[in-house]
């Protein structure tokens, strides 16, 4: 009875273990901390590439052109990549939030409900297809003086040991009265993330 119970006991505690560890604990981060736990787009991914895109903006030269505040609309920011990402919820806001918060006055933002009401209507009236150059006319009708676009890409290369995504968010102005360009950025970030030996 003996020799049973020593060589139980072992495989007992050692069950103790394993479902200890299976049941896993969570608790409280600080959000300004360093993601390097997401292999996906993290909120990390977020403020490095918005922030950094909308320095370069704020530091364009092309700016003096307009008279301030320039009034701008952000459009939905395309999510190009192969992962579920809510761009406009983390980017779009991000990016409005960055360049409305950085005190520099230059712009200031056309509620989008109203751009996106007019376009819908266009929409509908067009069958669905809305041009950039037809976009540009409604902008102008909102009062919108430049109309910013946006695109999430991403190239994945996976390997047996190693999972690298490479993401760029590209940022482009359209001035509303003569359809043009007038200001493009990109702004990219690579992560690299080591597999466990059950991945």
């Amino acid at each position: 009875m003996k020799n049973i119970i020593r060589s139980v006991f072992p495989v007992m505690l050692l069950a103790v273990f394993v479902l200890g560890g299976c049941s896993g604990s969570s608790r409280y981060v600080e959000t300004d901390q360093v993601d390097d736990l997401t292999r996906g787009v993290s909120d990390t991914d977020v403020k490095l590439l918005a922030n950094t895109i909308i320095e370069k903006l704020l530091a364009s030269p092309f700016i003096d052109r307009y008279d301030k505040p320039v009034t701008i609309s952000l459009l939905p920011i395309v999510n190009s990549t192969s992962e579920y990402v809510n761009t406009d919820a983390l980017f779009g806001e991000k990016i409005m939030e960055a360049i409305i918060n950085s005190g520099a006055g230059t712009f200031e933002f056309v509620d989008r409900a109203l751009l996106d009401e007019t376009i819908k209507e266009a929409e509908l009236a067009a069958d669905g297809l809305v041009s950039q150059s037809e976009a540009t006319k409604l902008g102008r009708a909102a009062g919108v003086t430049l109309l910013m676009t946006g695109e999430l890409t991403s190239i994945r290369t996976n390997t047996r040991n190693v999972d690298q995504r490479y993401y760029k968010l590209s940022l482009r102005l359209v001035d509303t009265e003569r359809n043009t360009v007038v200001w493009i950025a990109n702004e990219d970030i690579r992560k690299s993330s080591k597999k466990g030996w059950m991945q």
